[in-house]
């Protein structure tokens, strides 16, 4: 239980560091001024960087799948 607590925590700390570098376009918002407050990311958000991401992959995807039915039809 604490290793996945552990974990869990860190995995907050990596993802809070990426969006505050820009790699995860997320708004975060900090619930007090502190910087040790709570945050909070809007579910609403999160859904659309998910959608915008599975597009990415589908795109991908069939690029790839294309790609190779390209060659095997050589």
């Amino acid at each position: 239980m604490a290793a996945e607590q552990l974990t869990c925590a860190w995995e907050r700390e990596k993802l809070v560091r990426k969006i505050f570098a820009g790699d995860i376009p997320l708004p975060l918002v900090r619930i007090e001024a502190s910087e040790r407050c709570a945050k909070h990311v809007p579910l609403a958000d999160v859904a659309k960087w998910i959608d915008d991401r599975m597009e990415e992959v589908r795109r991908e995807c069939q690029a790839m799948h294309g790609l190779q039915n390209e060659r095997s039809a050589r």
